[in-house]
């Protein structure tokens, strides 16, 4: 793949182009050749895929809806927990992207905004993917209808062509809650990543059980896409427009300035502390590099 022009690869910002969604993957490649040699050995994998296979993977903390025949009796004895074993899968990995494109990503005020980091992250995503030979597929909040999975550039072709689409304007009408997506996406999804890309405040409505249904098969990752105004914002008075209209903020009052950060960073506290096995919360900027995330993230399930 050529390199492309700098002012082609980064993008303007504001809506997120093809060619800054192609760029990626050169850093994904790069980053790939910079994970440690032990993973990458033929016949090796940092992790197994988990799934309903008949080998014995692991034990985990029960959780409810785990069947009564797959409790681990000894680890549990040994624990005083009741622990569940898990099982490496017997079909193929599956990368599955659901995204979330809602009016309150389409806001940024340093480099982008929250809706094309967005798009970038999927993109990342979804070349790292590729890289790891799984099947690829894309699920988003304002369809029901997935789009469908596959190997190889030609998939990750369509997943960004339809990033580009998703992320290019706000929805006129805001979804409903992302838990019926994620129940999809947890039957669509048998063995494999489900990697969520959304806003903190839609994460924060779903339930733990929809959490821990998704995380049972699967390895979870839930992207959370910030502005630095969100966590960080400047000790000076603004004037904001927003979907509720406009509003002046005197940030330079310290206990405005907490209860403003303190909106963002309470559910995410929280969502990073629910007890899920499986899941990975990861904060992300809107000017942090859209694979920053994977070394903690897919390398794992290499």
């Amino acid at each position: 793949m050529s390199r492309l022009p700098h002012a082609l690869a980064s993008g303007d910002g504001l809506q997120p182009q093809l060619a800054e969604l192609v760029a990626l993957a050169a850093d994904v490649r790069q980053r790939a050749r910079r994970q440690p040699r032990a993973a990458t050995r033929p016949g090796q994998r940092a992790s197994r895929p988990l799934g309903r296979g008949m080998d014995y993977a692991d034990s985990r903390p029960y959780v409810a809806g785990d069947e009564a025949r797959h409790v681990d009796w000894r680890v549990t004895a040994r624990s005083g927990q009741l622990y569940s074993k898990r099982f490496e899968a017997e079909r193929d990995r599956v990368c599955l992207l659901l995204v979330d494109p809602q009016p309150v990503q389409f806001f940024g005020t340093r480099q982008r905004l929250k809706s094309v980091q967005s798009a970038r992250v999927g993109a990342a995503a979804a070349w790292w993917a590729q890289q790891q030979g799984d099947r690829l597929a894309l699920l988003d909040t304002t369809s029901a209808v997935p789009l469908q999975a596959g190997r190889g550039q030609p998939a990750v072709m369509r997943v960004l062509q339809a990033l580009v689409q998703l992320y290019a304007q706000a929805p006129q009408t805001p979804a409903g809650t992302l838990v019926k997506q994620l129940e999809q996406a947890a039957r669509l999804c048998r063995a494999g990543n489900l990697v969520v890309i959304t806003d903190v405040s839609r994460a924060a409505q779903v339930p733990a059980t929809v959490w821990q249904a998704c995380s049972r098969h699967l390895q979870l990752h839930l992207l959370l896409v910030f502005d630095a105004l969100e966590l960080e914002p400047p000790a000076t008075a603004l004037h904001l427009s927003g979907l509720d209209g406009q509003q002046w903020v005197d940030f330079s009052q310290p206990r405005i300035r907490q209860q403003w950060v303190e909106q963002f960073l309470l559910p995410l506290r929280r969502l990073q502390a629910m007890p899920v096995a499986g899941m990975h919360v990861h904060r992300l900027m809107s000017d942090d590099a859209a694979d920053g995330w994977l070394p903690s993230a897919l390398a794992r399930v290499a």
